[in-house]
């Protein structure tokens, strides 16, 4: 049995959902949530193997493997995984099954176009769209 969860037009940070969701591949769903909750309340920190530059050091981070002892506490990536967990939970349970049966195989956190906006001046002028950096996922 195959179930998929899907989250649209989230404002998120790509590089952080992205690390927290090859965090919790390969994971039951019990153990995921778990994890999850861990991070959100600071007792363990996700290691980043990719997009490393610009994190802190901290002890946390050594319980998961880290080897530079760089961590990060991605809090809004991993509710919005932990919302996603629960969703897929709630249809386990409908279709009289267990959660611990279930493991998540695959992750896929996408890039979605930055938004475009106008910028409105003084006296009725519109200057031209300005790019403002505030980039959108997908989860899926």
């Amino acid at each position: 049995n195959k179930l998929s969860g899907k989250f649209k037009d989230l404002r998120s940070s790509y590089k952080k959902a992205h690390i927290t969701g090859s965090m919790i591949v390969k994971k039951n769903l019990i153990t995921a949530s778990k994890l999850l909750k861990q991070v959100i309340n600071k007792e363990i920190a996700f290691c980043p193997n990719n997009f490393r530059t610009g994190h802190g050091r901290t002890a946390k981070s050594k319980n998961l493997g880290s080897t530079t002892g760089q961590g990060i506490f991605p809090e809004k990536s991993c509710k919005i995984f932990l919302k996603l967990i629960e969703k897929l939970k709630v249809n386990i349970k409908s279709n009289n099954e267990l959660a611990k049966d279930y493991y998540i195989g695959e992750v896929k956190v996408n890039k979605k176009k930055y938004i475009k906006r106008r910028l409105f001046r003084a006296f009725g002028r519109v200057n031209g769209y300005i790019i403002i950096y505030s980039s959108k996922i997908y989860n899926d």
